[in-house]
């Protein structure tokens, strides 16, 4: 996979199960609860995990280790924000969406009722549910009882995906359930950190400063995904949806492809990097204590994550009596990926996995005088760009990109405009980037620079439109304006 060596580990960390062996039995017990409490939808963090040293375990234990669960209940009216906006966002949010050019994204689950109902009690039949969880009916706003879009644009079906796969990621990786920390693996441990047991482990602090929030797609997860959905999930749909047919909802079949498309490419990344709750006892009942189970049924999770406040309603909370069948039915989805589309190309040969390459390459080049710094700053943009792509023109110019160009002159066309947003801003730095693109490189690189200057913000979510962000100043519309005007000077391409 290509990538900058420095973003990524040499091996994939350790399991967070694996680090749960190390710890003694209280530590255990203390650990599996705040893991569990950790996934509840926009809960704040508890301190994980809680070092097993001695004398933490004595403060740990006079009773210490509740004094956060206040903090574990979503206040009245709390909603779910990430990647994208949710529909209860739509109208209080200015700036979010761009008025009919995403979709409503499935909002955050409720929290799981205790105990949850049986499997008999189920509403939707046993025998049925297949048929029913794989129905291509499409639903409309007023039946899965969300807003609508806002003007007389309809969201096409690529728009739709890819911002419901940008909502469950930014929610599953904020709540703890997928783990994106750049570690750099196992390190030897002094003798007074194996005495007491303590230490965390060392991370890529310059990756994580830079590629941290999920908004950045800092594993290049999110784009695998939402390339397996245009190239899978959609067309595999009845009748095949092409990336720029307009509609006001997907059916439940092609969300539950998208949710396979999204936990894939999580995994070709990450591998095992889960912290997902194991709520499930191994009789498919659900576990006595939160985290106490044998099965998180990550898949179905997901699933479940993708389906409406109705349809979520009627399976009922989290773990559903259906978890068994509804698992079952995504892992045999998921055959179907793998089998029937070129899942490696896809992931780990987009346009946005190769301007990452050709950032390094830049980086190396000492004539570039573009630092490492600077080239993960530069990364850190490509995923606003590739959302305004899709956001454009019903996803016309994603296609363009991502689909018809060649896929060295797609990454190079990102990796320019990235580096020109976050450069300098004269018009000698404009000229200095523009001389290690190609022509074709340089034209398309304009094109989706002034595309993102068209939206006005509307394109900016997640941690693109918060001001604490570091490259905050690089991506507010007055610069990508500025940038746009350098760049075209630069050049002299005219945007297509």
């Amino acid at each position: 996979m290509v990538a900058l060596p420095l973003l990524r580990p040499a091996r994939s960390p350790a399991p967070a199960r694996d680090r749960l062996d190390r710890l003694d039995a209280h530590s255990k017990r203390a650990w599996r609860a705040n893991g569990s409490r950790q996934f509840q939808p926009c809960a704040a963090p508890l301190p994980w995990p809680p070092w097993p040293n001695r004398l933490l375990q004595w403060w740990w234990s006079l009773g210490f280790a509740g004094c956060f669960d206040a903090f574990m209940d979503d206040p009245p009216g709390k909603t779910m924000h990430g990647a994208s906006p949710t529909e209860s966002e739509a109208e209080t949010d200015a700036g979010s969406l761009a008025d009919g050019a995403a979709a409503a994204a499935p909002p955050s689950p409720p929290l799981p009722p205790s105990p949850p109902p049986s499997r008999s009690s189920s509403p939707v039949a046993t025998a049925d549910f297949d048929a029913w969880l794989l129905s291509n009916a499409r639903p409309s706003p007023e039946t899965a009882a969300i807003a609508g879009p806002t003007s007389f644009v309809t969201p096409t079906a690529l728009q739709h995906a890819a911002n419901a796969m940008g909502e469950v990621y930014a929610h599953v990786v904020r709540t703890g359930g997928w783990i994106t920390d750049f570690d750099r693996g196992e390190r030897p441990l002094t003798k007074l950190q194996r005495r007491f047991r303590v230490g965390a482990p060392p991370v890529r602090r310059l990756a994580t400063r830079h590629l941290g929030p999920p908004g950045t797609d800092g594993w290049n997860a999110l784009v695998g995904a939402t390339e397996l959905a245009r190239a899978w999930a959609l067309p595999s749909a009845s009748p095949p949806l092409d990336v720029d047919e307009q509609l006001p909802m997907l059916d439940r079949a092609t969300r539950m492809r998208t949710a396979v498309c999204l936990a894939t490419a999580w995994h070709f990344q990450r591998a095992s990097s889960s912290r997902f709750p194991r709520d499930v006892a191994a009789d498919a009942a659900p576990a006595s204590v939160a985290g106490e189970g044998v099965f998180s049924f990550e898949l179905a999770r997901l699933g479940y994550l993708f389906l409406y406040r109705p349809e979520r309603e009627r399976l009922g909370g989290w773990p559903i009596p259906l978890v068994v069948e509804m698992q079952t039915a995504l892992v045999r989805l998921q055959a179907e990926l793998l089998v029937g589309a070129p899942v490696f190309t896809l992931v780990a040969n987009n346009p946005q996995v190769v301007s990452e390459a050709r950032l390094e390459a830049i980086a190396r080049d000492n004539s570039a005088m573009l630092t490492l710094a600077d080239a993960l700053t530069a990364r850190a943009v490509v995923p606003l760009f590739v959302r305004s792509c899709w956001l454009a023109a019903g996803g016309e110019l994603y296609a363009r990109v991502f689909a018809e160009t060649p896929v060295d002159v797609g990454g190079g066309a990102l990796a320019c405009v990235a580096w020109a947003v976050t450069s300098r801003r004269t018009d000698a730095q404009a000229a200095l980037v523009a001389r290690f693109f190609s022509r074709r490189e340089q034209c398309l690189a304009a094109t989706i620079l002034a595309t993102a200057c068209a939206h006005n913000g509307h394109a900016h979510t997640g941690c693109y439109a918060e001001p604490s962000f570091f490259a905050y100043e690089y991506v507010a519309v007055p610069s990508l304006r500025d940038a746009r005007d350098r760049l075209l000077r630069a050049t002299g391409c005219v945007r297509a």
